[in-house]
């Protein structure tokens, strides 16, 4: 049974679904007549701060329509990977929320919370700061922009890997109202979406969306028989959008959730004699199987008892667009906090060996401006600033209490509590501007100045004694660090169009991604990393036809002073070093008819350590996906869809040294769905499995703490869910 997070949420839900039922009880508006040719549609996007199209522009961007993510059943970010090309994420081990997400083998694995992602997470094109938002909710989503590669002159902050833009359905012109629900049989999982259109005047149009979820686990605590990690969630959104005249538009987003996780999903999978010996201390002998197999056998305080983590997240953005004859002045301002408290259970064994409490804060307040000229002049631009600020806030506490040590009476035991405060201001002035030399031949150039300033305040105090508390993580008396950065960032590139549908470009970029401080280190008065400079080649071709589509680029990126994070199995450790990817990527479709699309993307990118020449955390070489897309009529009443994918990544590590812990095995999965929908659109039934094989591989390793073993998390396992959707 879906467990409602509050009667808030219950109520909100309720408004809207019924909503939805409302206007899905009155007869149903027929349907568009099918499309019988097999033309491409033009996709547009926001990458560039103009309404372009994706196959106009200079840039690697994949385009994840809203509808894919409907038909796969993808409901948060964490699923994003099984929908956009070349994007890999990394889950935390204990649990909790924070996450790591790649792009072509660049980015950044999970951990602290002080440290920033080198690919950034943008909603509607608002900087979204922190990890932690990765485990939002994926609902009621018009597209998702992946653009790959250095970006810095337009995108801004933080933006040396990559970037993800996730764009929220605005409101349409006429009432309209949706309802999906769905339940996926293998895990126990429940989710309940509504969504609904209210034109409130000419013109003013509101969107409401809420979408509540109630995911089971799928790592098997052989001591409670409890699985991890579980998510319920619960999201509100509502956009308002205001268009006094033909000149003017105002949207505002106000958006709300409440997440809950429960449970550690790391196993054991290389075990020692320590490990063995301190599970037969606790009562359970022989319950550490050695196996990736989806089961393990900890504990936070007592054996089988589930680590958690509540987390809110709350935000709101007022986007402004004035035409002045021709000229679009726009202005962006956004706002964001959440708050997490959690409890960490880190040693992967039935007792209380390591455990941890920790609450968190943070807010931000962003304010962006920008001219943009008309566009297809001889000369256009885009000039703009943009401030941010931003404070983040955590208090910790961690105990140690394992029976040994380096020496006999010495063991590693102890507990201490850390507190830590940084602010981060922020101020950028950009501009990128493009001439066209011939109806064929366009010049790009942007160049971005930022100032950042950041203040970081830390403490440790001791709770009891002991190694861990006195020598690996002292007491420190408050102490006040800053840093201030001012980098020039640059793109520029040639585009030439070969023909009206096909063109070449090449392309340069530097990005910077500013410093910062950990709260992982014995000394915290020297806790500070350096900042990381990405400078990106890029070589590509972008052609399309009636019926198809092809893009491909070839890229080299070399990034000095990487910002590595990597967790040890007892503490994330930042560190900075050299790495350098070269690859080359290809995405097509092909519209065979008009019932039937296929599609395919492959990315190889040798991202390596340039100092040692070993593989860098969460790169695999290899990734890709072929698809397929089907419908056709059933009689004259009825319709037949069907999907399905085969998605794939090569071997992968998980630490700075390879070696350190196991490594994830090459991962292939069968994905399809197949759903029967009534011919005046108003209702869907659609069966849609993922890894329908069951196919496992280590999706995280780290060395368990202070026993010499090597844990690890398991993929997620095959699910089937039933979903049903109406439309009116």
């Amino acid at each position: 049974m879906l467990r409602l997070k509050s009667s808030s949420s219950t109520i909100a839900l309720a408004m809207i679904a019924s909503a939805s039922a409302s206007a899905l009880a009155q007869d149903g508006a027929p349907a568009e007549p099918a499309d019988d040719t097999s033309t491409m549609k033009t996709v547009y996007v926001t990458a560039t701060k103009r309404d372009e199209s994706a196959q106009d522009i200079p840039i690697a961007v994949n385009v994840v329509d809203g509808e894919l993510i409907a038909d796969k059943g993808v409901g948060s970010l964490l699923q994003i990977e099984s929908i956009a090309p070349g994007v890999q994420l990394v889950r935390s081990p204990t649990g909790k929320s924070t996450t790591g997400v790649t792009i072509r083998g660049l980015g950044s694995s999970p951990g602290t919370s002080l440290f920033e992602s080198s690919v950034s997470l943008f909603v509607d094109g608002v900087y979204a700061p922190r990890s932690r938002e990765f485990t939002s909710a994926l609902f009621d989503i018009e597209r998702i922009e992946v653009i790959k590669g250095t970006q810095a002159a337009l995108l801004g902050k933080n933006t040396s890997a990559g970037a993800i833009n996730v764009i929220p359905r605005k409101p349409g012109d006429d009432f309209a109202a949706e309802l999906t629900a769905s339940h996926e049989f293998e895990l126990g999982s429940t989710t309940i979406l509504g969504a609904t259109d209210l034109p409130l005047s000419d013109t003013l149009k509101l969107r409401l969306s809420a979408q509540m979820t109630d995911q089971g686990g799928w790592t098997e605590n052989i001591i409670s028989g409890e699985k991890a990690t579980e998510l319920e969630d619960f999201s509100l959104r509502g956009v308002l959008v205001y268009e006094p005249n033909s000149d003017t538009d105002i949207t505002l987003l106000v958006q709300t959730s409440d997440t809950d996780l429960s449970g550690t999903p790391a196993e054991i999978v290389i075990s020692s004699p320590i490990a063995n010996m301190l599970q037969a201390a606790e009562g359970y002998p022989g319950s550490i199987d050695g196996a990736l197999n989806r089961r393990n056998s900890n504990g936070l305080t007592v054996p089988g008892e589930s680590a958690s983590e509540s987390l809110n997240n709350d935000k709101a953005q007022l986007t402004a667009n004035f035409d002045l004859n021709g000229f679009i002045l726009t202005s962006v301002t956004g706002w964001s906090a959440y708050q997490s408290e959690g409890t960490v259970d880190g040693d992967g064994l039935a007792g209380d060996f390591l455990t941890g409490e920790d609450s968190e804060k943070s807010s931000q307040f962003l304010q962006e401006v920008r001219l943009v000229s008309p566009a297809g002049e001889t000369f256009d631009y885009i000039v703009g600033g943009m401030y941010l600020d931003n404070l983040l806030k955590e208090t910790s506490q961690a105990a140690a209490n394992y029976p040994f040590g380096p020496a006999p009476g010495v063991n590693i035991a102890g507990a201490y509590a850390g507190q830590y405060n940084q602010t981060t201001e922020a101020w950028s002035a950009f501009a990128q501007g493009t001439y066209r030399f011939t109806d064929k031949i366009r010049g790009i150039a942007g160049l971005r100045y930022t100032a950042e300033d950041k203040e970081f305040l830390s403490s440790r105090t001791l709770l009891s004694p002991g190694l861990y508390s006195v020598v690996l993580f002292p007491p420190v008396a408050p102490v006040s660090q800053a840093l201030s950065e001012e980098n020039f960032d640059y793109s520029a590139g040639l585009q030439y169009d070969v023909f009206d549908d096909t063109m070449v470009y090449v392309s340069y970029g530097k990005g910077t991604k500013a410093g910062g401080f950990s709260d992982q280190v014995a000394d915290l008065s020297d806790s500070d990393f350096d900042s990381e400079t990405a400078k990106t080649f890029e070589l590509g071709l972008k052609s399309s036809g009636r019926n198809w589509q092809l893009n491909a680029a070839a890229f080299s990126t070399d990034i000095e002073g990487f910002q590595v994070v990597t967790f040890n199995g007892q503490q994330f450790v930042i560190s900075n070093t050299d790495l350098e990817s070269n690859g080359v990527e290809a995405e097509g479709f092909w519209q065979a008819t008009g019932n039937l699309r296929l599609t395919a993307n492959s990315t190889y990118a040798k991202a390596r350590n340039a100092i040692t020449g070993d593989r860098i955390p969460n790169a695999p070489d290899w990734s890709g996906s072929i698809g397929y897309s089907y419908d056709r009529a059933l009689g004259e009443n009825f319709l037949l869809t069907s999907n399905g994918s085969v998605d794939w990544r090569s071997e992968v590590t998980y630490q700075q040294d390879p070696n350190a812990a196991v490594r994830g095995e090459s991962f292939t999965t069968m994905n399809a769905s197949v759903g029967i929908a009534d011919a005046d659109g108003v209702w869907e039934l659609s069966l849609i499995g993922q890894n329908l094989t069951d196919e496992n591989s280590a999706s995280f390793a780290y060395p368990t703490p202070f026993v010499q073993a090597s844990s690890a998390t398991s993929e997620m396992p095959r699910t089937v869910a039933l979903q049903l959707r109406l439309w009116y």
